[in-house]
């Protein structure tokens, strides 16, 4: 009686584990990725809902949610990449530092995984980024400094290069933004002629 009960209660356990169940977690990651990525796409779609930080980090918490469960899985480094895209975005609205280095932080994380296709794209655009901040910064220093000029407009050259490489219209805002204010804070430098050019070709 007692060795019916046991082979009973072993039985219970293995259907409650049944041998699939790696290919179930592996779905269930699947289903969460989608999730973020449709997050990330309804927000690049609503240029008024990207005012607001709790919307980006609603996506942002999405793949970071995919990366927590399987670190070491198929969908890391995605889910990596593309966290850190959403953070560095969220900074060309926010202008705060924090957003930026987090945004860095992640990309950098992507060079573990030497077989991943996003390694060489993250390690690329941490380059352009950090040539980014560099001017980022020396403009938000002193916005009122010659050389401020050159420093939107060599800024908005990288946000053009990033919008044809991944088709955020996003990038394409900032750029904009910067030629914009490059025309109205820096009528008289000789960068203001090439960011009207730009404007109007970019209507």
């Amino acid at each position: 009686m007692h060795k019916n009960f046991l082979v009973l209660f072993l039985s219970l356990i293995t259907l409650s584990f049944p041998a699939d169940s790696k290919a179930d977690s592996a779905a269930e990651l699947n289903r969460r990725f989608l999730e973020a990525e449709k997050c990330a796409a309804a927000l690049r779609q609503k240029p008024h809902a990207m005012k607001y930080r709790d919307k980006w980090e609603q996506c942002i918490e999405k793949y970071e949610g995919v990366y927590r469960r399987n670190p070491e899985g198929a969908w890391a480094p995605a889910s990596l990449y593309n966290s850190g895209r959403l953070y560095l975005e969220l900074f060309k609205h926010s202008r705060n530092p924090s957003d930026r280095k987090n945004g860095m932080e992640l990309l950098s994380q992507v060079e573990k995984f030497s077989e991943s296709k996003y390694r060489e794209p993250s390690s690329e655009e941490l380059q352009k980024i950090q040539t980014a901040a560099r001017l980022q910064d020396a403009y938000l220093e002193d916005p009122e400094r010659p050389l401020s000029a050159q420093a939107l407009c060599l800024e908005a050259g990288f946000y053009i290069g990033l919008q044809k490489g991944l088709k955020f219209s996003s990038d394409q805002r900032a750029a904009r933004e910067n030629f914009e204010r490059i025309v109205e804070d820096f009528p008289n430098s000789p960068f203001a002629k090439k960011a009207a050019e730009e404007l109007k070709a970019n209507g």
